[in-house]
């Protein structure tokens, strides 16, 4: 197989060590630096999930693979549900122990009621959010 990269708009073939290559990316121009984000965005993402998908299903028809396989693991939870438990932590640690569920997750299931209960408590942070349009 030959060496991967992205072709872009120019026709030019931008190889995997030059997308990868903070020292190269730094020579690239705002211009091309830009569509190898954009390209990059549109197309690896929904390619990857694509890929990922089919090799899972793979697996599990049995097939191997050098570089790809299923890790055990185990996911470890608190049950939200287990009011029991919230008090016993906060009778024996104080109300840090405990957290509010975020503002969405709060309106989702009880209402715009919560709104007005979180007027004058929350706290906003200002962030910088990198868009593709």
């Amino acid at each position: 197989m030959s060496e991967m990269g992205m072709i872009i708009s120019t026709g030019e073939i931008a190889t995997m060590e030059q997308l990868t290559d903070p020292k190269l990316l730094a020579q690239v121009d705002n211009e091309t630096l830009e569509e190898l984000k954009y390209t990059s965005k549109m197309v690896a993402a929904p390619a990857v999930k694509a890929i990922d998908a089919e090799v899972k299903r793979r697996l599990d028809d049995g097939v191997t693979f050098n570089h790809a396989q299923y890790r055990d693991g185990l996911k470890t939870e608190i049950p939200d549900n287990d009011n029991a438990l919230k008090r016993e932590f906060v009778e024996r640690f104080g109300w840090n122990a405990v957290s509010l569920k975020t503002p969405n997750k709060l309106k989702a299931k009880y209402g715009e009621v919560v709104d007005e209960l979180l007027d004058g408590h929350t706290v906003q942070t200002p962030t910088k959010t990198l868009t593709w349009k």
